[in-house]
Order: structure tokens, then sequence, then C-alpha cells
């Protein structure tokens, strides 16, 4: 981790309660075009990360968005796949 290279001279990382990687799945979420790895990102980085959307009908929406998400997202869990496509957005909302 970065953060453990700099902690001797950036002492500023020391006095944050949390890690950064803690701050990234606590305040970050991410919306994947239809044509993007979701599935490899979210083994990457994990399943709290991610939001379906999609522009359809407009054209970076694609043709059949979610066709092209399930590809992506093909032996995926189905607690994954329920956080993409709605847990991660409650919890978003709040």
């Amino acid at each position: 981790m970065v953060t453990r290279n700099f902690r001797k001279t950036e002492p500023q990382l020391n006095a944050m309660p949390l890690s950064p990687r803690e701050y990234i799945h606590r305040q970050v979420w991410f919306t994947p075009f239809p044509g993007e790895p979701v599935g490899d990102l979210i083994d990457g980085c994990g399943d709290d990360l991610f939001l379906f959307s999609s522009d359809y009908p407009h054209p970076e929406g694609g043709r059949d968005p979610i066709k092209r998400f399930e590809q992506s997202l093909a032996g995926a869990r189905p607690e994954a796949l329920s956080k993409f496509y709605s847990e991660n957005f409650t919890a978003m909302m709040g």
C-alpha cells in the first residue's frame, strides 16, 4: 500500500482515522458504461463500488445495456449482482 511507504514523511497520513481505501469504499461509487468489464472491476475492487446505470436510448447507453452488463457479470456471485443492480444504489441514497 502506498500510504505505508509515506507514513514517515507525510505525517497527515497518520492522523487520518480511516485508510484511503476505507474512504473510497465509504464515499465513492462508480457507474460503468455497458462496454466496460464490470465483472473484472468488481473482482478487483469489491462489489460495493459499482452501480448499474444506462444512458439508453442515447448512443453511449448502447442498444442493450442490460445484456452487455450480464455478459460481463457472467459467473458473478448472486450477492454481487444484487449489489450492482440495486443494493449499492440504496446504500448511496441512504
